[in-house]
């Protein structure tokens, strides 16, 4: 069931009376969005369009950075790789959530699937170890506290809003958000086998069983890149990146 249409129907019987006038505002200290680690750190770094892999299984691209040691990675792009469009991929996804990052490594990181062979990324060598799993943690707690907080002031009944925000951050909604809006582009996915362990069957087996449903993928990036937007700017930020993307309940007219 589409959960826009059932946020509408729910949502009708609430709007009668309901001026969606007031602000609802709530400070959280800002965590630093800057790390500085040790040169051995592997860091990703942009590649230009002649070295994206045509056939994503046959090869990965080497990544180097300033005296960091390099490492095979896959390209950018779950579904459709990105292309000649990967250098873009900065001013690309800040043109399609409207919103322009004053840290764009919080935003790079976001875009790094667990296990893609990136460890930190931009000037500021961010470090991570997870992906971006962090982040889509912290997205997915900022979506549920703004959703919740406008089902608070549009009054709606708590079974009601239970389900509204279970639909609009329930994995499928947000990987169909992360094709639609061409952001899943973007995103780096898990690392692939080398070649010489892929005539290994068992090798193959392995990666079989441990390979991520891609729309999980996906719809983890989404989340990510409203955490990255939260710790950037605050939940005003990660409000309107919600807005951009169709993560907001909107009462009827």
């Amino acid at each position: 069931m589409d959960p826009r249409r059932s946020q509408e129907s729910l949502v009708s019987h609430y709007s009668q009376g309901i001026p969606p006038t007031q602000t609802h505002q709530t400070s959280f200290p800002q965590a630093s969005s800057t790390t500085s680690w040790p040169s051995s750190t592997t860091c990703a770094n942009p590649t230009s369009p002649h070295d994206i892999p045509k056939d994503r299984h046959s090869s990965s691209t080497t990544h180097t950075s300033g005296g960091h040691r390099s490492t095979n990675i896959p390209p950018r792009g779950v579904a459709i790789l990105a292309g000649s469009a990967e250098s873009e991929w900065l001013r690309i996804i800040q043109t399609i959530i409207q919103y322009t990052f004053k840290n764009p490594d919080l935003l790079e990181e976001a875009l790094e699937s667990p296990n893609s062979g990136v460890t930190c990324v931009g000037q500021s060598h961010r470090h991570f170890e997870d992906g971006n799993r962090g982040l889509a943690k912290v997205g997915q707690s900022a979506m549920k506290l703004l959703l919740r907080d406008q089902c608070y002031l549009f009054q709606i009944p708590e079974g009601d809003a239970e389900k509204i925000i279970s639909d609009m951050i329930h994995f499928r909604n947000l990987d169909q958000l992360g094709r639609t809006t061409k952001l899943e582009r973007f995103v780096r996915p898990k690392l692939y086998l080398r070649p010489t362990r892929r005539r290994n069957p068992l090798w193959l087996l392995k990666d079989d069983v441990q390979r991520e449903d891609p729309s999980r993928t996906i719809a983890r990036a989404v989340c990510a890149i409203i955490g990255a937007a939260y710790y950037d700017g605050g939940l005003e930020a990660a409000k309107g990146v919600m807005a951009e993307l169709d993560l907001v309940i909107n009462m009827p007219k």
